[in-house]
């Protein structure tokens, strides 16, 4: 159970930004855009390890 949630979560990781990544380029991502989703990206990693290491 705690597995598929672990891989769901990392999913989402991936996806979401991406899909939001991509909306963006759709046209020329300015560069506070690109900071935004870099600053959220590193959050999410963040928290992510945290988790992880909670779960574990």
């Amino acid at each position: 159970m705690r597995r598929v949630f672990m891989w769901s979560v990392l999913i989402a990781i991936i996806s979401i930004p991406s899909g939001l990544y991509l909306s963006f380029t759709q046209d020329i991502p300015s560069a506070p855009t690109i900071i935004a989703l870099m600053t959220i990206w590193l959050c999410i990693i963040f928290v992510f390890n945290k988790l992880r290491r909670a779960v574990s």
